[in-house]
């Protein structure tokens, strides 16, 4: 009999040893990160304080993954606080929390498990991070501090030939979520309302899709960025950009709080920096300051990458345009690995 128990021992420690080893993969690397024992198995029972005060859609998320939200509490049960920087249920840990944008801690202990958020998109990551730890068979031990480096981070659908579909999109959003990506550019060349007929509504049914789009990447703390591509056929007049305000209008009242201009892949009177600038601080003037909740605008210029810079046209849109408008760039060539010494050669030229 000794010997089988000394056996079973020998066995549960060598599981044991494999499950403190077990660290799991998390994407993005959080910025600090400490790991210890085994905190408690997957599936334990646990229960929620501060829900109803915590960011909305970081609970949904939680409590889906989770298959609810317990409370009050069972006996054995985790008890998990949540809730960002002011909030009740995390009031003793205010200090503790990243003093960044969307920054979070994350504490795991036996029985015990702390998600407190900046802001509600901090909250939101922070699940993000505690679900991928409860996707183990143990859930390890462990202290996160994280925030992110760069301020936005994510995927432009800007390329031609047939889009994304809508089911491809709303995968997207998740993995966005998942992966704690905060923004989506929607640009794509061949869908004829945001290039070819950018002067005309969608139709009510994609407006409908388009409306679904906006609302699940939101969930997702996603900016869903809608762009208008005018300057194939743009009118340098009153009524055109009257018509540019109409359709940001049009896509306002589906959700969308974060718009873009593009003029890439265009030339003549379309490509000209002094017209482009006035007609995005036009539409700065009548349209993005007309709304209290909706971020500066987003515009791709001409010229967006060194290889195709020349003249002065990135110096007008420097000297003309609004600081407040955030201009997209590639780096030295359409496709390039952008560093530092790129960034101080377009911030001059701009």
């Amino acid at each position: 009999m000794k010997k089988t128990i000394l056996l079973v021992a020998a066995a549960l420690t060598a599981a044991l040893s494999g499950v403190r080893a077990q660290q799991p993969t998390l994407s993005p690397l959080p910025q600090k990160a400490t790991w210890s024992e085994v905190a408690f198995a997957h599936g334990t029972p646990v229960y929620i304080e501060g829900a109803d005060k915590a960011d909305a859609d970081a609970v949904a998320l939680l409590c889906e993954k989770l298959d609810g939200c317990l409370t009050p509490s069972p006996q054995g049960a985790v008890r998990l606080l949540i809730g960002e920087v002011g909030d009740k249920a995390v009031k003793a840990y205010r200090k503790q929390v990243p003093a960044h944008a969307e920054g979070y801690l994350l504490s795991v202990e036996p029985g015990r498990v702390v998600i407190a958020g900046r802001d509600g998109a901090g909250t939101y990551y922070g699940v993000q991070t505690f679900l991928k730890l409860w996707q183990q068979q143990n859930v390890m031990q462990c202290r996160i501090e994280d925030w992110p480096s760069v301020d936005c981070r994510g995927v432009i659908e800007g390329f031609y030939g047939n889009p994304w579909s809508h089911k491809d999109r709303l995968r997207q959003f998740e993995f966005y979520g998942c992966n704690k990506l905060n923004i989506y550019v929607y640009g794509p060349k061949d869908d004829p309302y945001h290039r070819a007929h950018w002067r005309d509504p969608y139709p009510q049914d994609e407006a409908a899709r388009l409306k679904e789009l906006v609302q699940e990447a939101h969930r997702n703390k996603v900016q869903f960025v809608w762009a208008v591509h005018p300057g194939g056929d743009i009118q340098w007049n009153l009524k055109d950009s009257m018509a540019v305000c109409q359709k940001l209008e049009w896509m306002y009242e589906l959700g969308v709080r974060t718009f873009a201009v593009f003029f890439d892949d265009i030339w003549g009177e379309g490509s000209k920096a002094d017209k482009q600038a006035g007609l995005l601080n036009y539409v700065t003037d009548n349209f993005v300051r007309k709304h209290s909740d909706v971020q500066p605008l987003i515009m791709c210029p001409t010229q967006y990458n060194k290889a195709w810079s020349g003249g002065d046209y990135l110096s007008t849109l420097g000297t003309r345009m609004y600081p407040e408008v955030r201009v997209m760039w590639t780096g030295n060539s359409v496709v390039d690995m952008i560093e530092r010494d790129d960034m101080e050669w377009i911030n001059k030229q701009l």
